[in-house]
């Protein structure tokens, strides 16, 4: 996939950014949906995709060292960055993206596994998010985009590390927020998710979810149709959802 910027409307730039940290994003959602492939674009040189939707692809992921790597993930044992032992030699963040049920499989990875946790100190803030994942509970719009998270991990480990907030980090956020205005331009100035009346109601909500149990229902009545019409060729319904199916989050 590309992750080159191919042209831009009069009048605007592309940022082309330095981050503070190395950054390899390991991808187990959609290429087109995942808000992670943005840091590809917007920081070519600061950042890698890697995808792990196969044995063979995370097979074919790098090993990290452990004294200067460190992964997003917010574990039990997971540390803030201005809690981090030996901060000073960390250099390369990994971040894990995928639909959050299955963020644990890419944590279990034998490159991931030995590395320390890290979790953002600041917690409960407020997403810019348009779509609602189903377990969004009645803290709903607090779990992060993945461009969201990372940017605010390099926020805190800036200030961790040199005493200060950069601001040029923010621009991390440069496609996310022409996706977003374009969202609340469509719902008519509204986004149901981060709008003018807060956070997604319980209704709205409860509809989610009803509307994506409907889909996955008819999903399963085709198969069971098509495995009548063909025979036992066709695999067997799970109802678990393929990677991709839900959108990542990091909080």
């Amino acid at each position: 996939m590309c992750c080159t910027a191919l042209g831009a409307p009069d009048g605007v730039t592309v940022p082309c950014l330095q981050l503070p940290l190395r950054v390899s994003v390991l991808l187990r959602d959609g290429r087109q949906r995942s808000t992670a492939v943005h840091a590809k674009v917007l920081a070519p040189d600061c950042c890698e995709l890697y995808d792990c939707f196969s044995h063979e692809s995370c097979a074919a992921v790098p090993s990290f060292d452990p004294a200067t790597t460190v992964v997003a993930f917010p574990s039990e044992g997971a540390t803030t960055f201005a809690d981090l032992d030996g901060l000073a030699a960390v250099d390369h963040l990994v971040l894990l993206c995928s639909p959050w049920q299955q963020a644990h499989k890419l944590a279990a990875l034998p490159q991931v596994r030995g590395l320390r946790h890290v979790r953002l100190a600041q917690t409960g803030c407020t997403s810019g998010f348009w779509r609602v994942p189903p377990h969004d509970g009645s803290s709903a719009g607090t779990h992060l985009a993945s461009i969201e998270a990372l940017t605010r991990l390099l926020h805190e480990f800036t200030l961790a590390r040199r005493g200060g907030l950069s601001s040029g980090l923010d621009q991390l956020l440069f496609f996310f927020r022409a996706i977003q205005s374009r969202v609340v331009q469509h719902r008519g100035g509204h986004n149901s998710r981060c709008g003018p009346s807060g956070p997604l109601t319980d209704e709205g909500r409860e509809a989610f979810r009803a509307a994506k149990s409907q889909r996955v229902g008819e999903g399963r009545r085709r198969s069971n149709l098509l495995r009548q019409r063909y025979g036992s060729e066709l695999p067997a319904e799970s109802g678990e959802a393929e990677p991709g199916a839900e959108r990542e989050d990091q909080s």
